[in-house]
């Protein structure tokens, strides 16, 4: 599979990947990096491997989500107007407080797209962990809530969510252009692949939801990077409808995050995590989660990006959060 990355110090290159499961049953995914400026019969002068072991995942079908199977059955069942149990309803109220929020109008839509997604995701927990309809609802909520205005599918691209108890670690081995190989283990919240696939650790997806004013939620974060996937590469800009608005995400985007890159330099508090100086894919990331959590302070101190993102999301928290 090829794709595009060109963002940050990779260059303008060629993604290949693939996802396997190793002899151990875990979980690998293997990305390289080759210059498309380099013939197919020279070697690389560019080459990036990552694989990512996750630590309990398994073929067995015990783990393959008897609850996430039933839950889509139902779905399925009722496509033009999915059931939608009050338990669920007052599980959204107690979990996710920006749910209570919304207006009565964009919950009911909510309650399709959450509908639509669990059907078209395949769900499985990981290293122990027993997939509950709260885990899985309080997931897709969240995701749906940047998807709210879409039709059809609301991420076509994506084919699996694993859910861990915790953080969980990634093995990550590179080469470098040098032909230097390190290797080193991290220690994950979320992560977002361009295969298809979410992890997310529950406490901390968990924990995103029900504080809604610290501009911290892991699934609206990953979630974020998966919508940046989908044009084919994840460079902080999404798929768009037009030039138009590709020049003004660029013009925006670009000015915003030197900007933003300045005032940390010089210590100075951001209503934005420092995490998102990290390049332009997490930068969007970042903005995201302020956006659904921090929108009046967002919006007074970089009204511009807040604009451009209300236009994406078709949507203002500012009318629900005070």
């Amino acid at each position: 599979m090829g794709e595009d990355i060109p963002s940050g110090a990779r260059g303008n290159a060629l993604l290949e990947s693939f996802l396997v499961p190793d002899k151990h049953g875990l979980l690998i995914e293997s990305l390289t990096i080759r210059s498309p400026a380099v013939s197919q019969s020279a070697p690389p002068q560019l080459a990036f491997c990552r694989r990512s072991r996750l630590e309990g995942f398994s073929n067995s079908p015990n783990l393959l989500g008897v609850i996430w199977q039933a839950l889509r059955k139902r779905f399925e069942a009722h496509n033009e107007e999915p059931p939608f149990r009050d338990e669920w309803i007052a599980m959204l109220r107690t979990n996710l407080p920006l749910y209570s929020r919304l207006p009565e109008s964009l919950r009911a839509t909510l309650h399709q797209r959450i509908a639509r997604f669990v059907a078209s995701v395949r769900f499985e927990g990981c290293n122990g962990l027993e997939l509950t309809e709260e885990m899985i609802l309080t997931v897709a909520a969240q995701a749906c809530l940047l998807v709210i205005h879409r039709e059809g599918k609301p991420f076509p691209k994506l084919k699996n969510v694993y859910l861990y108890p915790s953080t969980f670690s990634s093995i990550q081995r590179r080469t470098d252009a040098m032909g230097v190989v390190t290797e080193g283990e991290a220690h994950r919240l979320g992560e977002s692949w361009r295969t298809g696939t979410i992890i997310l650790a529950w406490d901390s997806v968990l924990r995103g939801a029900r504080e809604i004013h610290d501009g911290q939620n892991v699934t609206f974060h990953e979630f974020a990077h998966e919508l940046d996937h989908e044009d084919g590469s994840t460079d902080g800009a999404p798929e768009l409808p037009d030039r138009a608005a590709y020049r003004s995400w660029a013009r925006v985007f670009t000015q915003s995050y030197q900007d933003f890159l300045d005032r940390l330099h010089h210590g100075q508090k951001t209503v934005l995590d420092p995490y998102g100086a990290t390049d332009p894919a997490e930068f969007f990331a970042v903005a995201t989660e302020a956006f659904f959590e921090k929108p009046h302070p967002l919006s007074k101190a970089r009204p511009e990006l807040y604009e451009e993102l209300r236009q994406y999301y078709g949507l203002d928290p500012r009318e629900w959060l005070s």
